[in-house]
């Protein structure tokens, strides 16, 4: 169990007459943590444990690669004319490597059905 849902699980033990506010001026949180400390304190009781149901999976960097392959063809964006017009983007091995800024040559729905 991570401190995040320790934490939450241990607000549960706040007195029922406490509201958010009160739980995140006493114990220093925020009071979307006195929220979930009282709602999970509401449906399950007292020291229940709090279940992230967020967790979202990773993209692949075959998946990152394929979209920035994709983007960066002519077809879809052009380079900046301007030779200023560029971003620094930090290299695995620390070094910055400078871009052309690209922009799109058709909108994000047109470009996502050529994706497909």
């Amino acid at each position: 169990m991570s401190d995040h849902a320790e934490r939450i699980r241990l607000l549960t033990l706040c007195p029922p007459t406490w509201g958010r506010r009160d739980i995140s001026k006493q114990f220093s949180v925020t009071e979307w943590v006195g929220r979930m400390a009282i709602e999970l304190c509401e449906s399950i009781g007292v020291l229940a444990i709090y279940e992230n149901n967020q967790d979202r999976g990773k993209i692949s960097p075959l998946t990152i690669q394929t979209v920035l392959a994709y983007y960066e063809d002519d077809v879809i964006s052009r380079c900046s004319s301007n030779t200023k017009d560029t971003i620094n983007v930090k290299q695995n091995n620390g070094e910055k490597k400078p871009l052309c800024c690209r922009y799109m040559v058709m909108s994000l729905q047109e470009a996502f059905e050529l994706f497909k």
